[in-house]
């Protein structure tokens, strides 16, 4: 079968190979945009720009930073962050950050080293008060069965004495 210019798909093929590597296309540009240094894709321009240029008509500008001090999210509107603008709107004036709010607390329960969740209890424990008004102890983590020390598999029995206790429903 012939294609154009006369030739077979595969000589075809070769052609075309030849004269995409000999294109301009082919050699390294950069993108028009100063201080871009990322190789060019269409019209000059590198794919960032280029889109910004085919959907916008324009190459947009990265976000400025908010205006308030020791914030540095982008700004959103007005010159403020989300957050920030909201308590402009909310208050008509910034409110200061608490001090301690960054760092990470753990749960007052003692023993327990979680992250605190709310009210200075991790999720399981505040859950507990939450839902059943107090702090339940802490199963066993060995089998309840007399003289046995191996650890806890399922509802206080060892593995053991777990498939007994589902085998007959009683030890």
């Amino acid at each position: 079968m012939l294609h154009a210019k006369g030739l077979c798909t595969l000589h075809y093929n070769r052609l075309r190979k030849k004269t995409r590597s000999n294109s301009k296309s082919s050699q390294k540009v950069i993108c028009k945009v100063e201080g871009c240094n990322k190789p060019s894709i269409a019209k000059g321009y590198c794919s960032k720009h280029y889109y910004h240029i085919r959907n916008y008509g324009e190459i947009r500008v990265k976000h400025k930073k908010c205006k308030a001090p020791n914030c540095k999210r982008a700004a959103i509107c007005r010159g403020y962050c989300s957050r920030h603008y909201s308590q402009i709107r909310k208050y008509g004036k910034l409110i200061e950050e608490k001090k301690g709010r960054d760092k990470k607390r753990i749960c007052s329960v003692e023993g327990c080293y979680n992250l605190v969740h709310a009210k200075g209890y991790c999720h399981k424990h505040y859950c507990q008060i939450k839902y059943k008004g107090n702090i339940q102890p802490l199963k066993p983590k060995v089998c309840i069965v007399e003289g046995c020390n191996k650890p806890v598999r399922c509802s206080g029995y060892c593995r053991q004495h777990y498939a007994k206790y589902i085998r007959t429903k009683k030890l």
